[in-house]
């Protein structure tokens, strides 16, 4: 169904000229299915997902991506979990904790593609 999805999407007459993805899957996906349709990335099409810092695999490694630090977040869940684990904190506790977030420009990202004007 996905790639169902992402033939739409690149079909499309306005197709876009740049796509953020969720999830580095995804935009893995999407980078695939734009290199068989004979689509140039960035220069046809931008792609910037979203993932951990560590960037495994030779797809990945080069795609654009906001990343969170994977480690940091483990270490601060553990935490968490053992803060509830031996009372000091509750299990319903609603603080909000944030984690820095980078983009890595990586080899997916382009200037914004010029779109002729609409007759």
């Amino acid at each position: 169904h996905a790639e169902e999805l992402v033939a739409r999407l690149l079909n499309h007459p306005r197709r876009p000229t740049g796509v953020f993805c969720g999830d580095d899957y995804v935009s893995e996906r999407l980078f695939l299915a734009a290199m068989r349709q004979g689509l140039r990335v960035p220069e046809d099409l931008s792609i910037i997902g979203f993932g951990p810092t560590f960037r495994d695999g030779p797809v990945r490694a080069g795609l654009a991506a906001v990343v969170v630090d994977e480690v940091k977040l483990g270490h601060r869940a553990a935490r968490i979990l053992s803060e509830i684990g031996d009372g000091r904190r509750s299990q319903d506790d609603e603080q909000e904790i944030l984690l820095p977030l980078t983009v890595l420009r990586g080899q997916s990202l382009g200037p914004a593609a010029t779109r002729e004007a609409p007759n």
